[in-house]
């Protein structure tokens, strides 16, 4: 399993698809690929929204590290019509896409502010 971290701004994706065209850094992952040196490729995001739509969209990923919460949906930038991930949620279940969720509790349940412990 190969994952491009941190696909977070739109220049991320012209990165991965147009610079160089002939040697861009898609190509040159699938070529891996095909090379039998990974099955999957995915990536992982804090991206607005439209940004990760626009990567799922692409057909060139097999799962997305995607952030999902068990209550709602969440997004750093709390875009979309439903509040967050929701519909990029959904694109993955229509592409048979796997979603790895990151950040289901904010941050692993907050371990990095846990709370104060208080002696009875």
């Amino acid at each position: 399993m190969f994952s491009l971290h941190g696909l977070n701004a739109s220049d991320n994706y012209d990165w991965i698809y147009k610079r160089g065209k002939q040697d861009s850094l898609i190509k040159a992952v699938h070529s891996l690929k095909q090379r039998g040196k990974m099955r999957h490729i995915s990536f992982s995001t804090h991206a607005p929204v439209n940004i990760i739509w626009k990567l799922i969209e692409s057909d060139v990923f097999e799962y997305v590290y995607l952030h999902y919460y068990w209550c709602g949906s969440y997004t750093c930038s709390g875009e979309g019509q439903y509040g967050g991930n929701l519909e990029n949620f959904k694109l993955c279940a229509e592409k048979d896409m796997g979603v790895f969720i990151i950040s289901a509790f904010d941050k692993g349940g907050r371990l990095y502010a846990p709370s104060k412990k208080h002696d009875p």
